[in-house]
C-alpha cells in the first residue's frame, strides 16, 4: 500500500530529489558535452595518435593541440552555461561526469578510449590550506602512470613545486627536490607518465585549468610520496580498472563469505601482475594455508619475475 504522506514528505524533500536528479543524470551521462560534431571529431582525431607506442614528445604535441580547441570560445562556453545553469536550477544536474574531490572539482567535456579531457577550478578548502602552509602535516605527491597535460586558464600568484623521480634510482624510491615554478594565464605543463608530478605551492591560489589526461599508461603503477621526505610511500595500479578490481579484492578479504576465498584464489591468476600480488596478500590476510600453497606455485610458475622472486623468498623457509 502506498504511504501518499510519506511520497509526499519525499517530494517536497530538497536532498531527495536532488538525489534523484543526480541519480537520472547519471544514468544519461553523455560521452562528450561538446555538442558541435565538427568539434569534436577533430578532438576524436587527434586523440587516436595517442596509441601504445606514442613516444612522451608525441603525446606532448598532440595533448597541446587538442588543449588549443578546447580553449576556443565555442567550447569554454559550454562551461558557463552549465555554471549558469546550476545558479538557476538547484535541481539541474550535468550529463556529464563531474570530478569533485579535496583539490579539484571540475566537468569531464570530452571522453575518448585514449584521451579524457576534463575543464577543472582547484580547491580553496582550509585541509589544501594548511598543507600547503604546513609541510610537518601529513600530505603527500602524486606521480600517475599517465602522460598529462596541464593548461593554466586563469591563474594568480600562482606558484607549483615541480618534481620528478630521480633517474639515478630503478626502484624510484625517491623524489628530486622540487623545483618552483611561478604559473601565469596561458601556461602549460607536459607531465611524462610515471616520472613527473606537481602540486600548487601556494595556498591562495584558485587556478581554472584544463587537464588532459592520456588513457593508456606509459607506467603501469602510479606512486604516492611523502611531500616532506620525497620518500615512497604506496604504489598502486595505473589503470583504473585494475585499481578497482584490487579494491574489490580487499573487500572480499573483509566481507563474509563462504566463496570468497575462492574469489580471491581466482585473481591471483589476474593479467596483471601487480593484481595478482594484491590479491595473493589478502587471500593471506583471511587463509595462510591457502595462500601458502598459491605462492608455492606462483613461485615458479608467474610469468612476472618479480613475483616469482618474491614467492620464492616467502616460501624458502618451508618445514623450519
Amino acid at each position: 500500500m502506498i504511504n501518499w504522506e510519506t511520497m509526499d514528505q519525499l517530494a517536497k524533500s530538497r536532498s531527495h530529489t536532488c538525489a534523484l536528479s543526480t541519480a537520472y543524470a547519471r544514468s544519461r551521462i553523455k560521452r562528450s558535452k561538446i555538442v558541435d560534431e565538427d568539434i569534436a571529431e577533430r578532438i576524436n582525431v587527434l586523440a587516436d595518435g595517442l596509441i601504445e607506442t606514442c613516444p612522451p614528445s608525441r603525446s606532448c604535441e598532440i595533448m597541446r593541440s587538442v588543449a588549443d580547441i578546447i580553449k576556443e570560445e565555442s567550447v569554454m562556453r559550454i562551461f558557463t552555461d552549465e555554471a549558469r545553469m546550476h545558479l538557476e536550477n538547484p535541481l539541474y544536474s550535468t550529463a556529464a561526469q563531474v570530478v569533485e574531490s579535496d583539490i579539484v572539482s571540475g566537468l569531464v567535456l570530452h571522453r575518448h578510449p585514449l584521451l579524457r579531457v576534463t575543464c577543472a577550478t582547484t580547491s580553496s578548502s582550509p585541509q589544501m590550506r594548511l598543507q600547503a602552509e604546513d609541510l610537518s602535516i601529513d600530505s603527500s605527491m602524486a606521480v600517475g602512470g599517465y602522460d598529462s597535460f596541464v593548461v593554466f586558464l586563469q591563474a594568480r600568484e600562482c606558484a607549483i613545486d615541480l618534481f620528478e623521480v630521480d633517474p639515478s634510482m630503478d626502484d624510484r624510491q625517491i623524489l628530486l627536490p622540487p623545483v618552483r615554478k611561478e604559473m601565469r594565464t596561458g601556461d602549460h605543463l607536459f607531465l611524462e607518465g610515471g616520472k613527473q608530478g606537481f602540486v600548487l605551492a601556494t595556498p591562495q591560489c584558485r587556478v581554472n585549468m584544463i587537464l588532459l589526461a592520456r588513457q593508456l599508461p606509459r607506467d603501469p603503477l602510479s606512486r604516492l610520496y611523502d611531500r616532506k621526505t620525497r620518500g615512497l610511500v604506496r604504489i598502486s595500479s595505473a589503470s583504473v580498472r585494475d585499481s578497482r578490481i584490487q579494491n574489490l579484492a580487499t573487500a572480499l578479504a573483509r566481507l563474509e563469505g563462504t566463496r570468497n576465498g575462492d574469489a580471491l584464489e581466482q585473481l591471483t591468476h589476474h593479467d596483471s601482475y601487480f593484481v595478482r600480488w594484491h590479491a595473493v596478500r589478502e587471500l593471506c590476510s583471511m587463509d595462510e594455508t591457502r595462500a601458502y600453497a598459491r605462492l608455492k606455485k606462483m613461485a615458479h610458475g608467474d610469468p612476472h619475475e618479480e613475483i616469482r622472486s618474491l614467492s620464492r623468498q616467502l616460501t624458502a623457509n618451508e618445514g623450519e
